[in-house]
């Protein structure tokens, strides 16, 4: 009853105050400023027997519930290859709308989305509006983000990081760099050229975070030192997945390393 009571003032309000809708938002005209209340008449009101008033204080109970503000403050964040968008709470809402690239997705009551395995190399857009009960708040500021196809400087802090097998391939260039690896890489059975031989071995470390390293072949079988690295020595090598081989050598030959000596951590 109390939510019928308040739609029914709420069409006579607008009838006498002359309000816009506009995207579900009321904007009262120039005659509304300044005004503490509005009398409507019988004549209007056909379910109260006397003159009814609505005080300042209904006024901004219906305001309450026709209006909701707009999200700011959309803050990106990068880690990897996934991009996480973070804004803050608007008060009474019952969820969150995000569009992501165009595509809108319900987010529930979170305030925190998080795009997983976004493309490299590729500008993606993100941004939000509140939605209370049945009412839509206006969309935030646009926000875009940029994922480098290279990125990190090879150093411990940062290290550089791994997303093709172009890209691994040229580890051989610092054979004494620190690396993660960000994404699954398939090799596609090409012959693969070994990183750090016996006379440059690789000292770096490399973090394969789990990912895959998929169809590598090598068919080297009068050469030594043969595989995903030919030797290692005093370098690290963790977290490294390796699938589907086919790897053919002398001496010192393995899948992920033909030869490891010093103080190596594989």
């Amino acid at each position: 009853m109390k939510f019928k009571r308040i739609m029914s003032v709420l069409l006579c309000f607008l009838m006498l105050s002359n309000v816009l809708l506009v995207n579900g938002f009321a904007e009262a005209t120039d005659k509304l400023k300044g005004r503490n209340e509005v009398t409507v008449s019988n004549s209007v009101y056909q379910e109260e027997k006397e003159s009814t008033t609505i005080t300042g204080a209904v006024y901004e109970e219906i305001a309450s519930i026709i209006t909701v503000e707009k999200v700011e403050n959309l803050v990106k964040e990068i880690n990897d290859d996934n991009i996480t968008i973070n804004w803050g709470k608007v008060s009474g809402v019952t969820s969150y709308e995000i569009e992501v690239d165009g595509k809108v997705i319900n987010n529930g009551d979170k305030t925190t989305y998080i795009h997983e395995k976004a493309k490299v190399g590729v500008k993606h857009s993100y941004r939000v509006r509140a939605i209370k009960e049945d009412t839509t708040g206006p969309w935030s500021d646009e926000v875009t983000v940029i994922i480098e196809l290279n990125t990190g400087d090879g150093t411990e802090e940062n290290p550089y990081l791994i997303r093709t097998k172009e890209q691994l391939n040229n580890i051989k260039n610092e054979l004494s760099a620190y690396y993660k690896i960000v994404a699954d890489i398939d090799i596609q059975g090409e012959e693969w050229d070994v990183i750090g031989g016996n006379g440059a071995p690789f000292t770096g470390s490399v973090d394969g975070q789990g990912h895959k390293i998929k169809n590598l072949v090598i068919n080297k079988s009068g050469s030594d030192y043969i595989g995903l690295f030919g030797r290692v020595s005093g370098g690290k090598l963790k977290n490294i997945v390796i699938e589907n081989i086919d790897v053919k050598g002398n001496n010192y030959v393995g899948g992920l390393v033909g030869k490891q000596d010093g103080k190596s951590e594989i």
